[in-house]
């Protein structure tokens, strides 16, 4: 994530323009990994349907 932010001169414009403009009061960027799912959504399960992960 570090690289992605800081070794992408596009994304580093982003950033100068932020804090010049005062975008954003607080920043917090996580990549989280869910460890348990209750339920569904859609009749999906999160957790297990392919077609709902990201990573």
């Amino acid at each position: 994530m570090h690289n992605y932010a800081y070794g992408n001169p596009l994304h580093m414009e982003v950033i100068k323009k932020t804090r010049e403009l005062g975008w954003y009061a607080e920043e917090l960027f996580a990549n989280f990994i869910p460890y348990r799912t209750e339920g569904t959504w859609g009749n999906l399960d999160p957790h297990l349907d392919k077609k709902l992960q990201i990573l």
